[in-house]
């Protein structure tokens, strides 16, 4: 759930060092500090890869929480939305947010493949860009970096 929050209300790191303490970065991620160098860092990164030999893992079903999973979200949401932690606008798409990252339909437990994510989260996308509300945040964020809260 905690991890979940963080995405739901759009948590922004500043930094790398803010990014590793919201668990957006692991410890053994590699850290540019020049943002000018990112694409020829990550390119170096690939070639060595390659020339390592990697091979992508198989794909596997994702294992996901289901109704489950969106029963308990739901619940820390009416308790932020009744605290006044978040707006009804929050709470609406943390909700969908929450149906994605489940699954679905689905019961706890279950495989799920990406590609069914994937689905589920341009759905949800597509659905998100119809609100005012929305479209509100996205253009905020792209003009300011900081999320809106409407």
């Amino acid at each position: 759930i905690p991890a979940f929050m963080k995405v739901a209300m759009a948590a922004v790191s500043m930094s790398a060092a803010q990014a590793q303490g919201n668990g957006f970065l692991g410890l053994a991620d590699r850290i540019v500090f020049n943002r000018d160098n990112l694409i020829g860092e990550a390119k170096k990164e690939v070639l060595k890869m390659v020339d390592d030999g990697y091979i992508p893992p198989a794909r596997q079903g994702l294992i996901v929480m289901g109704d489950a999973g969106q029963g308990m979200v739901n619940a820390e949401l009416f308790n932020m939305l009744n605290g006044k932690f978040m707006s009804d606008h929050d709470a609406f798409l943390a909700k969908r947010i929450a149906y994605v990252m489940s699954g679905g339909d689905v019961k706890v437990g279950s495989a799920v493949d990406e590609d069914t994510i994937l689905k589920l989260e341009r759905d949800a996308f597509v659905d998100f860009c119809k609100e005012e509300k929305t479209i509100a945040r996205i253009d905020h964020m792209l003009k300011t970096g900081r999320p809106l809260r409407n």
